[in-house]
C-alpha cells in the first residue's frame, strides 16, 4: 500500500500593493525563510514588479479586485468569494489599512498575523475609518500585531482600536539575494541609497550634501535608486545644485545588488516617520559601509556598526560620508561588523521562524 506525501503546510497573505516597497519585500523575504511552507498571496494588484519575485519563489498569487472602490465594499464582496473557496487557517495581513474590513470575512478560528511598518500614531481619518470599520464590519477574529521595529511599536502604544491585541517586535529580513554576494571592484567614491523617491524619505538632504562631499573628494558620484512622486522636485533641486554630473537616478532597478556590489558605501537618508528601512539593512548584509540619519530607528537597524548623521543636516551627513571615503580601513572594519549584525538579526530564517511562532499568540 503506497503512503500519500504529507500535505504541506499553507500560509495565506493578503497584500493590497506588488510595488517593490518595503511591506513587499518583507513578504519576500518570508517566502525565502519558509520554502517548506505552500504561500498563496492575495492582492489587489498583480501587476506590480514584486508579483514576479513572489512567483519566483514559487507561491500562488491571486488577484482580488474592487480595493480602491469607495469604502471597499466591492473588494470585500470579492474577499469573501475567495475565503469561502480556500478557507485559510494562516493569513498575514501586511498591510493594516481597512483591517477590519479584512478581518470580518475570515473563518472563525483562523490566525491571523497583521505587520506594521510604519510609525503612528494614526491620524483622524484613519481612526475615524477604523471606528467605522469596527461597527460595521465586526472582526471574527483576534489577530497579532507584528511590528518591525519598537519604534514602531511605541507609537502605537496609546491607540485604543489595537489595544486588545497581543503584539511582538520582529525585525524586517534582508532577502536571500544579497547574501554572500561576491563585490566587484568598489569604486571608494561611488556611494548610493535604495529607497522610494518618497517624502518620507530625506533625499533632499542627501543631494545637499553633496556639493560638501565633493569640495574634498572631487570623484564622489551618488546613485540613487527607486521611483516615486518625488523624482520631479529631486530632479530639479540635482538641477540648482549644479550635481547633475554627479547624482544618477537610476529609477527602478530589477536587481539592486547587482548596482549595490560595486559602491564604496551606501546611505540611508530619511525621516522621522521611517518604520524601519530594509534598504539600509541590506546593504549592511552586502558589508557596505553605512551612514544613516540619527534616528532611534536606524539605531535599531544599525547599532554601532555605521556612522550617524544628525537629521536634516548636510553638514553632518557630508562629514560622516568623507570620513568613511578618507579611512578606508574604517569602511572595511565598519563594512564586516554590519554584515555580521545582519546576518545575526536580519536573515529569512529567522524572520520567518519568528512569524510562525507569532501565530501561537493570536487568538
Amino acid at each position: 500500500m503506497t503512503m500519500s506525501a504529507p500535505e504541506r503546510k499553507k500560509i495565506y497573505h493578503w497584500c493590497p500593493c506588488s510595488q517593490l516597497g518595503g511591506v513587499e519585500m518583507a513578504l519576500l523575504a518570508f517566502m525565502h525563510g519558509a520554502t517548506e511552507i505552500e504561500h498563496i498571496v492575495y492582492t489587489a494588484d498583480d501587476q506590480g514588479a514584486a508579483v514576479a519575485r513572489w512567483r519566483e519563489a514559487n507561491a500562488e498569487v491571486i488577484a482580488v479586485p474592487g480595493w480602491s472602490g469607495f469604502l471597499g465594499l466591492t473588494w470585500l464582496s470579492h474577499w469573501r468569494h475567495v475565503l469561502k473557496k480556500r478557507s485559510p487557517q494562516h493569513l498575514i495581513v501586511w498591510s493594516p489599512s481597512r483591517l477590519n474590513l479584512v478581518l470580518s470575512a475570515l473563518p472563525a478560528g483562523t490566525k491571523a498575523l497583521v505587520h506594521f511598518g510604519n510609525v503612528g500614531p494614526m491620524g483622524g481619518r484613519a481612526r475615524l475609518m477604523n471606528a467605522l470599520g469596527l461597527l460595521c464590519f465586526k472582526p471574527t477574529v483576534r489577530p497579532t500585531l507584528v511590528m518591525c521595529s519598537t519604534t514602531v511599536a511605541n507609537s502605537l502604544a496609546g491607540e485604543a482600536s489595537l489595544a486588545a491585541s497581543a503584539r511582538v517586535v520582529i525585525s524586517n529580513a534582508v532577502q536571500s539575494a544579497y547574501w554572500s554576494r561576491p563585490r566587484r571592484q568598489a569604486h571608494v567614491h561611488g556611494w548610493g541609497m535604495v529607497a522610494r523617491l518618497d517624502a518620507i524619505k530625506d533625499h533632499v538632504t542627501l543631494l545637499k550634501a553633496v556639493p560638501m562631499v565633493i569640495r574634498n573628494h572631487p570623484d564622489f558620484r551618488l546613485t540613487l535608486v527607486g521611483e516615486g512622486l518625488m523624482r520631479p522636485a529631486l530632479e530639479q533641486l540635482i538641477r540648482e545644485l549644479d550635481i547633475g554630473d554627479k547624482v544618477a537616478l537610476a529609477g527602478s532597478v530589477a536587481h539592486p545588488w547587482e548596482l549595490m556590489s560595486g559602491w564604496g558605501g551606501a546611505v540611508f537618508s530619511t525621516g522621522p516617520q521611517e518604520g524601519f528601512g530594509i534598504a539600509a539593512a541590506e546593504a549592511m548584509a552586502m558589508g557596505l559601509p553605512c551612514v544613516f540619519t540619527d534616528l532611534p530607528v536606524m539605531r535599531e537597524v544599525g547599532g554601532d556598526t555605521v556612522l550617524y548623521a544628525r537629521p536634516g543636516s548636510p553638514e553632518s551627513l557630508a562629514e560622516q560620508i568623507s570620513t568613511l571615503i578618507a579611512d578606508s580601513a574604517l569602511a572595511a572594519r565598519l563594512g564586516q561588523a554590519a554584515a555580521h549584525r545582519a546576518q545575526e538579526h536580519f536573515s529569512p530564517q529567522a524572520f520567518a521562524a519568528a512569524y510562525l511562532r507569532a501565530f501561537e499568540l493570536s487568538a
